[in-house]
């Protein structure tokens, strides 16, 4: 079997979600979401988490549940082998009522990237036979395939729009290509942070002004551009920890 070459692009993504507001939740949601609220306080029972507060456990199942929640912005950048970046790209919105025509224009920009790099890969192996290729394009995130991609699968259906053949879809936990999940890096039983990735692996990192928690509140003040930095920067911080990991990540194509 021909040698697989290495990914032409290697493309970090990253999303922030918002909590819907309860009073417009349909009785379905309703339901949905008064179970995931009684499911998490048993689960904080005797935890350090059991002093959440009421509104800190509604703000929670509602920005990490597809139907309770939606997607404000969507960051990527790519990279190649050595590690250089091109410009980072983000696509946000400000109101639920904008989110379709966002992911709308992501998913666009997606297969634009996708159908390039595919012709450029096409002239890189012109002639060879190769078995079980995985593609152009390494995605990687950061619990992207718990959280990010089946979150914004989900929204994605809700407008009814028709989404491109890439390698970000694949959510198979057992593997890096095409899609490289950084949370099963050492496997499932080790629960981790962005930020206690990077000070495991020695990446220097700053505090942010801001967390994942403070999104919404970022959003109803008007600050989407504070969100889409945000963001960004947590893309930045992933693709760091993957470029300085790659020695205990399978090459392509590698069988565990």
């Amino acid at each position: 079997m021909t040698e697989l070459p290495e990914y032409l692009h290697i493309v970090g993504l990253d999303i922030e979600t918002v909590p819907l507001p309860v009073e417009t939740f349909t009785e379905g949601q309703m339901r949905r979401y008064e179970l995931d609220v009684a499911r998490k306080h048993e689960r904080i029972k005797g935890t350090p988490d059991e002093g959440m507060t009421d509104e800190e456990i509604s703000s929670l199942i509602r920005a990490t549940h597809p139907m309770l929640g939606w997607v404000c912005c969507v960051s990527v950048i790519r990279a190649d082998q050595e590690g250089n970046r091109q410009p980072g790209r983000s696509f946000g919105c400000a109101s639920v009522e904008e989110e379709g025509a966002m992911l709308r224009e992501f998913w666009d920009a997606v297969d634009r990237m996708e159908r390039t790099a595919a012709d450029e890969y096409a002239e890189q192996i012109r002639g060879k036979r190769i078995y079980n290729d995985p593609g152009a394009i390494q995605w990687v995130t950061l619990n992207g395939k718990d959280f990010d991609i089946p979150f914004l699968l989900a929204r994605t259906s809700k407008y009814g729009i028709d989404i491109p053949s890439s390698g970000v879809r694949s959510t198979y936990a057992f593997s890096h290509d095409p899609h490289c999940d950084l949370k099963m890096l050492f496997g499932k039983g080790i629960y981790f942070r962005l930020s206690d990735l990077c000070d495991h692996l020695g990446i220097a990192h700053t505090k942010d002004d801001m967390d994942g928690s403070q999104v919404a509140d970022y959003i109803d003040a008007g600050k989407l551009e504070d969100v889409i930095e945000y963001c960004q920067s947590d893309v930045e911080r992933t693709l760091d920890c993957f470029f300085a990991a790659r020695g205990v990540i399978p090459p392509r194509g590698a069988k565990w």
